[in-house]
């Protein structure tokens, strides 16, 4: 496959995983709103659909991040690494676990079990603050790198700050601003998703330009050895003239000398 066929398979991979985790954050916030049981059909299916869009979106993401990588530099590398580990963490390992564990045995076990409720918060906790950390550098890495439109990076930004109300103690208000969160963060993926599906991939503009630095430095290094040249040479030159006239001293010299010694002869 071509540089430019894996740009749109993973911008695809992206836009499909986007779409599928935004009606899978509103079907989840609605069961939370209908006090649905966690075995129920209705949750099983959230988690899976939300397995789902997690692994698409772990597809997609490089996509994105590659697109415009040599503009987000550091930045953009972290907030990338960052937010992969939060999409596998909680995006596929939470709902993994939550899924085989309410299949297998219940949701009685699951409360009653004290070990597993605290490595399931171990897990929600370590992948919020990955998600946190990762879309808000990769949203400032983006909105500095000037590939995708500002209002994209700016609503990344927006799903990451709003994220911080989701610590207010109240269980209705917290879900609701998971789901806006949420909203804001896939709908800012997606929009750039469309974008790499529809253009060019800059993957051959990095390699220009990769090129083009390289020129220069071997262009600056060749100027360099020129000079180098041209200053020896003016060194050999005033070594020369030098020479030439302590030369002409000496033969004045000795002919003064000489017609000094004719006229003491006379």
């Amino acid at each position: 496959m071509t540089p430019g066929s894996l740009f749109r398979l993973g911008g695809w991979c992206l836009c499909v995983s986007s779409v599928v985790a935004i009606v899978a954050s509103m079907a989840g916030s609605l069961a939370y709103a209908l006090s649905a049981d966690q075995a129920s059909p209705l949750w099983l299916s959230i988690q899976i659909i939300s397995i789902v869009a997690a692994l698409f979106f772990s597809l997609g993401l490089p996509a994105v991040y590659f697109y415009q990588a040599y503009q987000t530099r550091q930045a953009g590398l972290w907030g990338f690494i960052l937010t992969e580990a939060a999409n596998s963490i909680g995006g596929i390992g939470y709902s993994l676990v939550i899924t085989i564990v309410t299949v297998t045995l219940s949701t009685t076990v699951l409360k009653e079990n004290k070990s597993l409720v605290y490595g399931l918060y171990a897990l929600s906790t370590v992948s919020s603050l990955f998600l946190f950390a990762g879309t808000g550098l990769f949203g400032f890495a983006t909105l500095k790198g000037k590939v995708f439109p500002r209002n994209a990076a700016l609503l990344l930004l927006a799903g990451c700050v709003v994220s911080l109300a989701q610590a207010y103690p109240d269980p209705i208000f917290s879900v609701f601003i998971g789901l806006v969160s949420q909203v804001c963060s896939y709908g800012a993926f997606l929009w750039m998703g469309t974008i790499v599906i529809r253009h060019i991939p800059l993957i051959e503009y990095v390699q220009d330009t990769d090129e083009y630095e390289q020129g220069e430095v071997e262009g600056m290094v060749e100027q360099e050895e020129i000079e180098q040249e041209e200053a020896e040479e003016t060194v050999g030159q005033r070594e020369a003239e030098e020479g030439s006239k302590q030369e002409e001293t000496k033969e004045i010299v000795e002919l003064g000398e000489a017609e000094a010694t004719v006229k003491q002869n006379k």
